[in-house]
């Protein structure tokens, strides 16, 4: 799947929304925004919009100065996966097509 000029909405809306989570200083959004905007004049359409928005971001939170905006939100979530894991991992063991189970399990996570 190639980028579309419609995609680049919501690229900016991304941007909003991770902009936010890093800082409320409205300056240090639009320096990221400034930074998202030269990146996507250059954006190659042929690319899938998540490469698309990978280059983008990049760039922006570079401006932002973070590097990763939901490193505490993986942290968080990763915790509470680990703690599943032992029911979850019985819960695959213990059926009868474990295959079909682990994929559910992962579907779900």
């Amino acid at each position: 799947m190639k980028s579309g000029i419609e995609c680049i909405p919501c690229f900016f809306r991304q941007l909003l929304s991770t902009s936010r989570k890093v800082t409320d200083d409205e300056e240090l959004q639009l320096a990221a925004f400034r930074k998202a905007a030269e990146v996507i004049s250059k954006l190659s359409m042929v690319k899938n919009p998540a490469e698309s928005t990978y280059s983008m971001l990049k760039a922006a939170n570079e401006a932002l100065g973070c590097r990763d905006p939901f490193k505490e939100e993986k942290k968080k979530y990763n915790r509470i996966s680990m703690e599943m894991y032992p029911e979850l991992s019985n819960t695959v063991r213990d059926s009868g097509d474990s295959l079909h189970t682990a994929l559910k399990v992962a579907v779900a996570g």
